[in-house]
């Protein structure tokens, strides 16, 4: 069969990873079969979608790689590496989603920290239930379950027990080589 992959993949022992859907800010384990500097194979128990944006977050790398589902087959995906995307800020143009996930909203410096619901999301914000909105910081950083890192964002808004939060996403620009190690 002829090869027509843009770059070689690399077979691996499989290895974990998280995979956020960026619609709704779900997030799911999975194995990494193979990789290449333009996409990668992964084995989950339950696919996502075709065509489904989502983000790599790869336990020994700090970025996260963004990606579009290409293919999918029984409990495997392939997944199209897309180097130069970042989520759109324009929330007018973008779904939100309804969700209920537990998360952890803490400052910058891990100084002060809260318990709090998300209740609805998107590719670049999201709504946090939290019962005093007024005591969080400007910046924040938010743990969701399933990824290993916080993502950083920066509170727009602030009403009655809701807070808006824009998303700001840690996007690797090319293939890291961590990611190979």
């Amino acid at each position: 069969m002829l090869e027509q992959r843009g770059s070689p993949r690399i077979s691996t022992s499989p290895f974990p990873v998280s995979v956020l859907d960026r619609s709704n800010l779900r997030s799911v384990r999975a194995k990494v079969r193979n990789i290449s500097k333009s996409g990668c194979r992964l084995e989950l128990l339950k696919p996502l979608p075709l065509s489904t944006d989502v983000s790599l977050q790869f336990d020994n790398f700090e970025q996260m790689l963004n990606g579009r589902i290409a293919w999918r087959k029984d409990r495997a995906i392939g997944v199209n590496f897309v180097w130069d995307a970042q989520p759109a800020n324009d929330k007018r143009k973008e779904k939100r989603v309804d969700v209920n996930i537990k998360a952890i909203v803490s400052d910058r410096d891990i100084t002060w920290r809260q318990d709090v619901v998300i209740t609805n999301a998107s590719q670049s914000g999201c709504r946090l239930q939290i019962p005093d909105p007024h005591t969080l910081p400007d910046e924040v950083c938010i743990k969701i379950a399933a990824l290993n890192r916080p993502v950083k964002g920066v509170i727009v808004w602030r009403r009655g027990q809701s807070a808006g939060v824009r998303l700001e996403w840690n996007y690797a620009k090319q293939m890291p080589d961590q990611v190979f190690l």
